[in-house]
């Protein structure tokens, strides 16, 4: 799969977990902003706030370029949430679960 550019905005965040940089994050691979805020809200629910910002902040350090795309980081938004797709577009749910399918077993 190809690696999307990371938006400069969602690069080295003070929030990283933020409403817009995770927007900027999934509109990079097409989500609405529904469709984002939707995603962001089901990873924020299944997930710690403060460990999930732990990883995004290691992942920006351990790949201060972007070099592994939007994909990588959105990988590590749902690496512990199964993500209910039901609600995209059959594009947007396609291209996320195969993110995410990439994403398991990854720390």
């Amino acid at each position: 799969m190809p690696v999307t550019p990371v938006p400069t905005a969602s690069m080295n965040a003070a929030s990283p977990t933020s409403r817009a940089v995770f927007r900027s994050l999934a509109k990079a691979i097409g989500a609405t902003n529904r469709e984002a805020d939707g995603l962001r809200h089901q990873a924020l629910a299944a997930s710690d706030d403060d460990a999930l910002a732990r990883r995004l902040t290691a992942l920006d350090a351990d790949d201060p370029d972007g070099d592994l795309g939007v994909e990588a980081r959105l990988a590590v938004w749902f690496d512990d949430v199964d993500p209910d797709l039901d609600e995209m577009s059959p594009e947007l749910a396609s291209r996320l679960a195969s993110i995410v399918g990439e994403g398991d077993g990854q720390d």
